[in-house]
């Protein structure tokens, strides 16, 4: 299945279960014709992020929901949040990465989720937290210079 047919796929799922017509969808996020909500939802068109955040509005979910719908359903909406909050503020993530315990590696994030702060116990989680996550966060770099 192309990418464009799997957005689709997952826009008339959700469409269906908001009880939308394509004619309702179409005029909430500002199309003329229900036809182009037809063509999306048959994956004929191509859609630029803004068109996948206003659908995504319209329906009421996270675009990565529409975008990668496996992933959204592995993490709560918290974890989307973070993942969504992280990517939009580039100043904080090297701080973030820091505590985390986030390495680059060929210019891209590998991370360490293990090493993030947490280790394995008995709590009903199964995580034990580091209560020193404020102190750390104080205490990080501005910048990713100083990172190893």
């Amino acid at each position: 299945m192309s990418y464009q047919a799997s957005i689709g796929k997952k826009l008339r799922e959700l469409r269906i279960s908001h009880g939308m017509t394509q004619e309702e969808l179409a005029v909430k996020v500002g199309y003329t014709s229900r036809s182009s909500i037809n063509k999306i939802e048959l994956g004929y068109t191509d859609l630029p992020l803004t068109k996948i955040i206003s659908l995504a509005d319209a329906l009421g979910v996270s675009p990565l929901e529409l975008i990668f719908p496996e992933l959204a359903a592995l993490l709560g909406e918290h974890e989307l949040a973070l993942l969504l909050a992280y990517k939009a503020n580039p100043r904080m993530q090297p701080k973030v990465d820091k505590i985390l315990n986030v390495s680059k590696v060929d210019g891209e994030k590998s991370f360490a989720l293990y090493s993030a702060a947490c280790a394995p116990d008995s709590s009903s989680d199964g995580f034990e937290y580091d209560t020193n996550i404020e102190e750390k966060l104080r205490n990080a770099p501005e910048t990713d210079e100083t990172l190893v």
